[in-house]
C-alpha cells in the first residue's frame, strides 16, 4: 500500500489533502477513488484512508483505522556526512533512512567544496527533505529524520550526543563491529556517526575528533564513497545496536 506524509491527521472522518500530498496522489501516482493508502505524519502516527474523491489541487479521503508506529530500538540516531555534493548527500540520506537515523546533518569539513552562502545551505535543506520524505514512503518509515543546516565538524562535535564514532581509513583502527558491541554493551542512548568527505577527513579533523571523545572504526577493508559509507555506518549501527 503506498505512502504518502500528510502533517495533520485526524483518528477518524473524512478530511481533504492538498498541496504537494494531493498532486502526489493523484497526478504522480494516478491513484482513484476506492484506493487505499496509508498517510504519515513523520512522527510516528499513520492512517489507512480510503480515497472518496479526487478534484484539481485537492485529495478526499476517509480514516478506515490508525496506529502509532514504535521508534527503532537502540539509541537515537544522528548521522553527520562530510559535503561533497548535493547529490551525494542525497543519496546517503535516502539510503541512511530506512535504518532508522533521526537527524541528518551536512558537515562542513576541509576537503568540502563549500562556502557560507546562507542561500545555498537553505536550498540543500530543502532538497534533503524531499528526499528524507521520498525515502520514508518508499521504506515505510513512520518517523521524519530532522535534516540539519549545514555545520562546521566543529559544531558538530559539541552536538550533545552521548557517543561519537567517526570512519577512519588509518592503519590499526578498529573494525566497526568491535567498536559499536563496545557501545552496545553499555546501552548508550544517543550516538552520533561521523562520516567524511571523499578523501576523508584531514589529520588534524581526526585528531579534534578524537580529542571530543569520538572513537574511529573502520567500515570496510577498501576505501569506500562518501554515500555508501554513511549507508553502511547507520545499517551497521542500528543493527549491532538494536538491544538483545
Amino acid at each position: 500500500m503506498a505512502w504518502f506524509l500528510s502533517r495533520e491527521l485526524p483518528s477518524s472522518g473524512q478530511f481533504r489533502l492538498s498541496g504537494d500530498s494531493a498532486h502526489h496522489l493523484g497526478r504522480v501516482m494516478r491513484k482513484k477513488k476506492g484506493d487505499h493508502v496509508v498517510l504519515f505524519d513523520g512522527g510516528g502516527r499513520t492512517v489507512q484512508a480510503e480515497i472518496v474523491s479526487l478534484v484539481p489541487g485537492a485529495v478526499d479521503v476517509r480514516v478506515l483505522g490508525w496506529a502509532d508506529a514504535a521508534r527503532p530500538a537502540g539509541p537515537k540516531m544522528l548521522l553527520a556526512v562530510g559535503i561533497v555534493s548535493a547529490d551525494s548527500l542525497a543519496i546517503a540520506v535516502h539510503a541512511a533512512v530506512p535504518a532508522g537515523i533521526d537527524e541528518f546533518i551536512p558537515v562542513i569539513a576541509e576537503r568540502s567544496q563549500w562556502g557560507r552562502k546562507s542561500v545555498q545551505g537553505k536550498k540543500l535543506v530543502a532538497r534533503l527533505e524531499r528526499v528524507a520524505e521520498a525515502a520514508c514512503c518508499q521504506s515505510e518509515c513512520a518517523f521524519l529524520p530532522r535534516i540539519a543546516f549545514p555545520a562546521r565538524l566543529e559544531d558538530v562535535l559539541s552536538c550533545g550526543a552521548e557517543e561519537a564514532v567517526f570512519g577512519s581509513t588509518a592503519p590499526g583502527t578498529p573494525g566497526a563491529a568491535s567498536v559499536f558491541s563496545d557501545l552496545a554493551s553499555r546501552g548508550i542512548r544517543s550516538l552520533l556517526l561521523l562520516v567524511g568527505p571523499e578523501g576523508g577527513f584531514t589529520g588534524e579533523e581526526a585528531k579534534l575528533a578524537l580529542k571530543s571523545g569520538a572513537k574511529a572504526l573502520r567500515m570496510a577493508p577498501h576505501v569506500l564513497r562518501t554515500e555508501y559509507a554513511a549507508c553502511l555506518m547507520a545499517g551497521f549501527a542500528r543493527n549491532l545496536l538494536w538491544p538483545a
